[in-house]
């Protein structure tokens, strides 16, 4: 597993000059729409490549993760959602055709409805390993997966019609009204409002997490009578807006807030995500502020000599950390 670790840095830098060797986990999803949706259909980015899953299945077709020496395979959800949000779009470019990713699509699905933990009403879907990075104790949870599951959810009520998806989609929202402090999802930097992918004894605000965590929330407002989803989505894009001059490096973007003011810059296609991410919330919401930042980052990321300097200060603070 350390010479699996060792390839996987390798390639995370490579990919700074070389987008076309990204693996399976660093490969770039550009922006996967071009009008406002009134309902969920192709996922924000394109995760076609997603569905061509690179490690294990179990006999249900569900897939295992390995995530470290000391952890055993594993079901992880954010990986799950991720998958069936690949086969979705490769359903929809079907036209929902195919029967047999269809079936594959379901069977995710249903593995979130299944494998939901209830606390407090919510719906949550738990990591039983530490993340030692953020300095966080099992179980717990993720404003990106919570949003990545509510995704899959509202397309899985919309195609099957099926009342259990869409009322798990609704439990999934609960831990964004309450602070990480309270067993939910919220955390402030500068008095301003983060949903956190690692709800940490600090800020970690990792930016391409709670833009995925809004993604989610967006999608059950469209499809959901309960006005809840549409309120939090509106208060994570005003407060995500205030929170982007304090990642913007002048050169790159940062990946996260955790060390601030300390740079860590955001890996090349951590970057180009949030690029894309940018460029999809500016389509569903107009706010120009989300396209300027993704047009400009868009435009450091064209210069190598901004690629090496991002490279250089992420190895630097890696070490640092």
């Amino acid at each position: 597993m350390q010479k699996e670790k060792l390839t996987e840095l390798l390639n995370k830098g490579l990919v700074f000059f070389n987008p076309h060797a990204a693996n399976y986990w660093h490969s770039v999803t550009p922006c996967n729409v071009f009008n406002k949706p009134n309902k969920p259909g192709l996922y924000y980015l394109d995760f076609s490549s997603k569905a061509d899953y690179a490690q294990h299945f179990d006999s249900k077709g569900i897939p295992m993760f390995k995530y470290a020496d000391e952890i055993p395979l594993t079901y992880h959800a954010t990986v799950i959602c991720q998958y069936a949000l690949g086969l979705y779009d490769c359903l929809y470019k079907t036209d929902f055709k195919d029967d047999g990713i269809r079936k594959k699509f379901i069977t995710q699905s249903d593995w979130l409805v299944e494998n939901k933990s209830i606390k407090n009403k919510a719906a949550l879907w738990l990591f039983d390993y530490p993340e030692k990075s953020y300095k966080i104790s099992p179980p717990w949870f993720s404003a990106m997966t919570q949003g990545e599951a509510i995704s899959v959810l509202c397309r899985a009520y919309l195609l099957n019609h099926d009342t259990k998806y869409l009322i798990a989609a609704e439990e999934a929202v609960i831990p964004f009204e309450l602070p990480v402090s309270e067993g939910g999802v919220v955390n402030k930097f500068n008095n301003i409002i983060i949903y956190e992918e690692y709800p940490a004894y600090r800020v970690t605000g990792v930016l391409n997490g709670y833009i995925f965590s809004l993604f989610g929330l967006y999608d059950l407002s469209c499809i959901s009578k309960n006005s809840t989803a549409k309120n939090l989505f509106d208060i994570g894009i005003e407060n995500i807006i205030k929170l982007l001059e304090f990642y913007d490096l002048g050169y790159w973007s940062r990946y996260d807030l955790f060390a601030y003011p300390n740079k860590n810059p955001a890996s090349y296609t951590y970057h180009n995500i949030h690029i894309e991410q940018l460029k999809a919330l500016y389509i569903l919401t107009g706010r120009n502020e989300l396209l300027e930042y993704s047009d400009k980052w868009s435009r450091q990321n064209q210069k190598i000599t901004n690629r090496m300097k991002a490279l250089i200060n992420k190895i630097i603070y890696m070490k640092s950390n």
